[in-house]
């Protein structure tokens, strides 16, 4: 890849680099009794692992917002963070899937700004369910979403542009 990062790609990045000081065995059995660290990945749609935490790479349901009051604009945009814990017993799995549901929330919430990369992300739960597999096992899975919102300054250098072409010629 070449250039410059976008702002989902730093997100992304900034939301790994968060999830990567959480889901150590350390970290997570200090946090959480008895609970093993899940694979945690960037851009894998489903994974065979039986814990993981899977954040995806590229980011949905954004939209663009300006005020006439403020003469702001800001971005908003979701990532989605698939999780998935898998044990014999339906409880146990449940119980896994929840304390990693937990982990995301908390470790975005504890410093919302991931580190000045967005104005703020405000995770939530999107989905969750449980699934009795073929082997026997039970499937616990969710989706948290993290609403990001950025502001509009990266504009700059598009407005430079649009200011030395033809744009306003063609316009007028």
């Amino acid at each position: 890849m070449s250039g410059t990062s976008t702002v989902y790609e730093n997100t992304i990045a900034a939301i790994f680099d968060r999830l990567s000081i959480f889901f150590t065995e350390g970290t997570l059995t200090e946090l959480y009794n008895d609970i093993p660290a899940p694979v945690l990945s960037v851009g894998e749609k489903a994974s065979k692992k039986p814990m993981s935490v899977i954040i995806d790479n590229m980011p949905s349901k954004s939209n663009a917002e300006a005020s006439d009051k403020t003469i702001r604009l800001s971005d908003t945009f979701s990532v989605h963070i698939s999780i998935a814990a898998t044990d014999r017993s339906k409880d146990k799995a449940r119980h896994i899937c929840l304390a990693y549901v937990d982990c995301v929330t908390n470790a975005i919430l504890a410093e919302w700004s991931l580190s000045g990369v967005v104005e703020r992300a405000l995770p939530g739960i999107e989905s969750s369910e449980t699934e009795l597999l073929s082997n026997k096992d039970n499937r616990a899975t969710a989706v948290v979403s993290i609403e990001c919102t950025v502001r509009g300054t990266a504009l700059a250098p598009y407005k430079e542009v649009l200011n030395g072409s033809t744009y306003k010629k063609d316009i007028a």
